[in-house]
This record gives C-alpha cells, structure tokens and sequence, in this order.
C-alpha cells in the first residue's frame, strides 16, 4: 500500500478548506440577498 506524503495530504486539505470557505461566503451572500428582497418587498407595502 502505497503511502501520501504528508505535503500532498496538507494541500487536499488546504484545498478542502479553501472550497468549503467558499461555499460558506456563498451562502452567506445568499441569505443577505434574500433577507434584503423580504425587508424591500415589507418597505413597499
């Protein structure tokens, strides 16, 4: 069995990391979207 070298093994979890920041800014930005369309539309009426 082969084995990873621990530099290969801290950069797919640096990258990991990286991608699930990402997807949490994302949602994020999501939420605040949406969180501002439902304060504009109660504005309006």
């Amino acid at each position: 069995m082969d084995t990873i070298p621990l530099a290969d093994l801290v950069d797919l979890l640096d990258g990991l990391l990286q991608l699930g920041a990402a997807a949490l800014s994302l949602a994020a930005a999501v939420v605040v979207a949406r969180a501002g369309r439902r304060s504009g539309r109660q504005r309006d009426d």
